[in-house]
């Protein structure tokens, strides 16, 4: 995990602690709504593509989307300072 320098943390009001702490909760979030999300790809999947084909490839597209995004939060791909 990369954490910004002094005038980062300071512009964002943090200490390098509170940061760390901050970025492990939020990895945590992340990795909950990938879960979530890959149980929405499932859903799409098996129980509404037989009744509404249409609205299973958007919600299979949209979960699809979300879990690769909360993907590379978990894994630091979006860390950017």
């Amino acid at each position: 995990m990369k954490i910004p320098n002094d005038e980062v943390l300071r512009e964002m009001g943090m200490t390098a602690e509170e940061f760390i702490s901050f970025r492990r909760r939020q990895k945590r979030n992340a990795a909950l709504w990938m879960f979530v999300a890959i149980g929405g790809v499932y859903a799409s999947m098996v129980w509404v593509r037989p009744v509404a084909p249409t609205m299973a490839t958007v919600l299979g597209c949209v979960s699809l989307v979300v879990v690769l995004h909360c993907f590379g939060e978990v894994v630091g791909l979006n860390d950017h300072y």
